[in-house]
Parts: C-alpha cells; sequence; structure tokens
C-alpha cells in the first residue's frame, strides 16, 4: 500500500481576509499546507521560511496589485519556476492575461470562484510540483551514482594501468635476462669451439715437447729453455681445460683448491688483465 504523500505549502495572498477564509474552505480538503498573507510584505516572509508548491494571488489589491507583487516574486532567483495562479474579481482582457502569463503566471480564476474548478486547477499544479521534485530528486540521485560509478572506473582504470605497467616491466626484466642467458649461451659456444681447438693445438705442442726432452742432449741452458715452453703450454692447456668448464663442454668437478698457491700462478694473468694501474697485494 502506498503511503500519503508529504503535504505541500500553498500561499494564499489577498488583501481581503473573508476571501482568504473563502479560498481555505474550499481547499482544505485537498490535504496540503495551506499558508495565508494578507499583504506582498507577509507573503515574502512566507515565501523566505518555507518551500512553496504554488501561490494564488489576488489580482486586485489597494497598495500592490497582483501583477506587481507577481513581478517581485520572479525577480527572486529562488522563486523563478514558483507556479502563480491570478484569482480575479473583475473581467480580465486579453492585454491582462498577457502580461500576467508574461510575468510567470501559470492560470486564471474568476470570481465568483467555482470550488470544484479551483480545486482542481490547484491539484494540477501540487502533482506537477511533486512530479518535478521526484525528478529533480531522481536526476540528483543519478548524478551521484553516475559520479561513484566514474570513480570507481577511474580507480579500476588507475589499478589496471598500475597492473600494466608492473606487467610491461616484468616482461622486459625476462626480455634482458633472456637475452643475457643468450648471449652467454652464444659466448659459451664460441669460447668452447675456440678452446677445444686451442686445447688440440697445445696437446700436439706439449706432446713434440716431451719427446723433444728425451732427445735433448744434456745441455742446462737447452733442458732451462724446454722447461719453460713446457710450462707455458702446460698453462695454456690449464687455461682451455677452465673455458671449456665455462662454455659447459667439460664436466665440473669439484675439488680441493690451495686458493695462495692458484692465485700465485695467475699473477702474470692478472697483471696482464689488470694492467699497470690496479696495485696487486698477494697475501
Amino acid at each position: 500500500m502506498n503511503a500519503s504523500p508529504e503535504p505541500v505549502n500553498i500561499l494564499l495572498v489577498d488583501d481581503q481576509h473573508a476571501k482568504l477564509l473563502s479560498h481555505e474552505a474550499i481547499l482544505q480538503d485537498i490535504g496540503e499546507n495551506l499558508l495565508k498573507a494578507s499583504s506582498a510584505r507577509q507573503a515574502f516572509e512566507y515565501l523566505l521560511k518555507h518551500e512553496i508548491a504554488l501561490i494564488l494571488i489576488d489580482v486586485c489589491m489597494p497598495d500592490l496589485d497582483g501583477f506587481e507583487l507577481a513581478a517581485m516574486i520572479r525577480e527572486h532567483p529562488r522563486f523563478q519556476a514558483t507556479s502563480i495562479i491570478f484569482v480575479s474579481a473583475v473581467m480580465m482582457t486579453h492585454p491582462d492575461q498577457l502580461r500576467g502569463y508574461q510575468l510567470g503566471g501559470v492560470d486564471y480564476v474568476s470570481v465568483p470562484v467555482v470550488p470544484e474548478l479551483l480545486r482542481a486547477k490547484v491539484k494540477v499544479f501540487v502533482d506537477l510540483y511533486r512530479k518535478t521534485r521526484q525528478l529533480e530528486r531522481f536526476n540528483a540521485e543519478l548524478e551521484q551514482r553516475v559520479a561513484e560509478r566514474t570513480a570507481e572506473l577511474k580507480r579500476f582504470n588507475e589499478q589496471l594501468e598500475l597492473r600494466i605497467e608492473e606487467r610491461t616491466r616484468e616482461r622486459e626484466s625476462a626480455l634482458a635476462q633472456l637475452f643475457e642467458a643468450q648471449k652467454m649461451d652464444t659466448i659459451g659456444q664460441l669460447t668452447g669451439g675456440v678452446a677445444h681447438d686451442f686445447n688440440n693445438l697445445l696437446m700436439a705442442v706439449l706432446g713434440s715437447l716431451n719427446l723433444l726432452e728425451k732427445r735433448l742432449p744434456d745441455d742446462p741452458r737447452s733442458h732451462r729453455l724446454l722447461q719453460n715452453a713446457l710450462q707455458g703450454a702446460q698453462r695454456g692447456a690449464a687455461l682451455t681445460q677452465r673455458l671449456l668448464a665455462f662454455s659447459r663442454r667439460q664436466e665440473l668437478k669439484p675439488e680441493a683448491v690451495e686458493v695462495p698457491g692458484l692465485v700465485k700462478g695467475m699473477k702474470e694473468l692478472l697483471e696482464r688483465a689488470l694492467g699497470r694501474g690496479v696495485r696487486k697485494v698477494l697475501i
């Protein structure tokens, strides 16, 4: 069951108290709040204090006629859309009616007032007021929902952009790692090929030097030169074994190593690699 709508305020403006009571008696059964003002000043006090749905203004008032009061009401930004019905005890000419419409009047009621007609006109504009307020509330709620949805979409887009940036960084990092792995694999293949060929040459050199050592005459100087050649070839062979291990062409066999001796054996290699500008301290 639908609840009854909240009563709205209807302002009755007339300088004659009897006419105000007559209008009140006609409209008291429509279920709305009726506010009575006997002057323009009192009418504005009600307008400023209350939300007014409809104004009924008597056209013929001594101090300020209904048209002048309507013009003053329309000048206020808050009441530019408030419905106004003029009540006239004299026959309105077409120019007067046109003036009333130009001042924002929505309808006319002539005196003597027909109660059913007045109630019907008032109900039409009260219903229009309610529908207008309902539409305004609906638009406000719609704007609120749109704003919330827009904010939600903005947060989603920001999160999506962050995820895209994160995935992009991950992809770039993965590509960099893949490139580095491919580069190292290429270097390893090249190193392994060179080391393998160089190792074959060194084996031939070492074999020849060993045979030569057995056939040399007993000459200390010749033996010393041969030993230097053998040591150089053996170091070259050890280096090729390390290169082959680096290129993964030789199985790695962990073993205990005397570090000081290993470092001393690499002294000449380090000196050539690091240059003279680097001081090397062997402990």
